[in-house]
């Protein structure tokens, strides 16, 4: 009878969530303002109900001097938070990808990482080799040798880069091996 009892409240905390999801969407639609979302906590097993604001978006604009880095920063596009991507249709080489990046935004590529994998370094003897390789193919090879789980339809790269001598803040790249799946 226990096991009945929880099952039961599962689905009904499932269909609760469901309905507060749906009455998000309906606020939505109706204000168009994103400021009227709520973070919610729902569990009916332990008769748990909590709505919180959810926080305001953080924008990041350069500083002259930033207390995590220690120094000055530039923010590369002004006003970025983190919720926004730059999206790069593939399939690229690295040389590609480093270029586009270099005249697009105008900084010095130092690192691309992806899952703790090394695409390339600034510093390294291997960068002629690896410059004319596809991102997903090193990337790919890497990830079989240490047996990472790989989405095969993207990655998020971490990019590491710096302008004018300073570091640079900028969003997420997500990597699309090949944009023929995103055309339909």
């Amino acid at each position: 009878m226990i096991a009945g009892r929880i099952v039961s409240a599962m689905a009904t905390t499932t269909a609760a969530k469901t309905g507060i999801a749906c009455l998000q969407i309906y606020t939505l639609n109706e204000t168009n303002k994103i400021n009227y979302f709520r973070n919610c906590y729902l569990n009916l097993v332990i008769n748990r109900f909590i709505m919180t604001m959810t926080a305001q978006q953080i924008k990041h604009v350069d500083k002259e001097y930033d207390e995590e880095i220690n120094g000055p920063v530039k923010a590369i596009p002004q006003n970025l938070t983190v919720w926004d991507k730059i999206i790069i249709k593939g399939p690229k080489t690295v040389e590609q990808l480093i270029e586009y990046i270099q005249i697009e935004f105008k900084v010095n590529i130092i690192l691309i990482s992806s899952n703790g994998i090394t695409i390339f370094q600034n510093i390294t003897s291997e960068n002629n080799e690896n410059k004319k390789l596809k991102i997903e193919d090193i990337y790919f090879k890497e990830a079989s040798q240490r047996e990472i789980k790989t989405n095969k339809n993207f990655l998020i790269l971490k990019i590491s880069r710096e302008c004018e001598n300073k570091p640079v803040i900028m969003s997420l790249y997500k990597y699309i091996f090949n944009d023929s799946i995103y055309d339909k």
